[in-house]
């Protein structure tokens, strides 16, 4: 069953039903998809050579979604569960149909970064939750934000009793991870998801800084070419520090889109992938964080190199373009 069909079921199970286990399940739902969205966001931001505003950007968004997935597994953790990542069934295979936030039927590859990636992917990915339903198929279809809701909703009328304190959880000051104790706790962390990503209705901004802006609106400030600022009028504007467009052929390895069948040459790649996915499952299972989470943060820069090879290594068939890395997962 795809997540948008899981999201679709969850949202069909009256309110008054959707009690603690409800919560789990569909917690477990929100880690596949916070996991989803980290392959093409890192493949973009590896594909650009240089450094620059653009990729700060995309780098910002892939740490925050590495912050929200971390959130949801503690969360689990202090609701009893084990949190579910290293497995076959949540690791999408791209070219992927992602829970986007207004297109259901949004398939998406892993390509170098574009501005064309900018607009017709990721935008649509973490576009803000206008409308809560979309339809398509001829069935209405909950955005992610609308999950996100509804899971908010059902924690709200959890008994406190349901959360216990540090149950195998991971605490990462880099990524400002912290730990789940109270039900308080959840509900803050579900917030910061929301503001931050997809699931943001309000303002732009989530914070005081000027980086303190929602996912979307990150996006497209690389596509506008300008920082998105408040005016004097009280409005928002591409109006700020210029960020300047990238020379497609200059600064960005031509990496071809990956196959649905991956590459053989992408093999280092996915083993330093499951490897760190493994990682994370194990600091997840046995709170035993500090030396695991080295190790992952260890096989990610062991795969930013990996990638970033791939993405210089030439393919035979004469196109003129290159191999990436295809984040198929090796384990069970």
């Amino acid at each position: 069953m795809t997540i948008a069909r899981r999201m679709k079921q969850a949202l069909e199970v009256p309110e008054g039903a959707r009690d603690a286990n409800w919560v789990r399940e569909h917690l477990q739902t929100a880690v596949a998809l916070e996991l989803s969205t980290l392959p093409p966001y890192l493949t973009a931001w590896w594909s650009i050579r240089s450094s620059g505003s653009a990729k700060r950007l995309l780098k910002q968004v892939v740490l925050q979604e590495m912050l929200h997935m971390g959130l949801i597994c503690n969360c689990l953790n202090a609701l009893g569960d084990r949190p579910r990542i290293a497995f076959r069934d949540v690791v999408q295979r791209y070219p992927a149909h992602l829970p986007g936030g207004v297109q259901v039927d949004l398939v998406v590859p892993l390509q170098r970064f574009s501005l064309d990636a900018v607009a017709r992917m990721f935008m649509k990915i973490e576009e803000p939750s206008w409308n809560p339903f979309i339809t398509f198929g001829g069935e209405q279809w909950p955005t992610i934000g609308a999950f996100y809701s509804a899971i908010v909703a059902a924690v709200q009328t959890l008994d406190p009793t349901e959360f216990t304190p540090h149950r195998r959880q991971i605490e990462e000051p880099g990524l400002s991870l912290t730990t789940i104790n109270v039900k308080a706790d959840c509900l803050a962390a579900l917030d910061t998801i929301m503001v931050q990503g997809e699931g943001t209705t309000g303002s732009p901004a989530f914070g005081g800084g000027p980086d303190d802006i929602a996912h979307y609106y990150k996006f497209a400030e690389i596509l506008h070419g300008r920082k998105f600022v408040k005016g004097d009028d009280g409005c928002w504007h591409f109006s700020g520090d210029a960020i300047p467009h990238l020379d497609p052929r200059v600064d960005v390895f031509l990496m071809d889109e990956v196959p649905a069948y991956g590459y053989p040459d992408s093999l280092q790649f996915d083993f330093l992938f499951t490897q760190m996915l493994q990682s994370l499952q194990n600091a997840w299972d046995t709170g035993i964080s500090s030396i695991v989470v080295q190790q992952a943060e260890a096989l990610m820069l062991q795969m930013t190199v990996e990638a970033r090879r791939l993405m210089q290594l030439p393919k035979p068939d004469g196109s003129g373009l290159n191999f990436g890395p295809d984040f198929q997962f090796l384990g069970a």
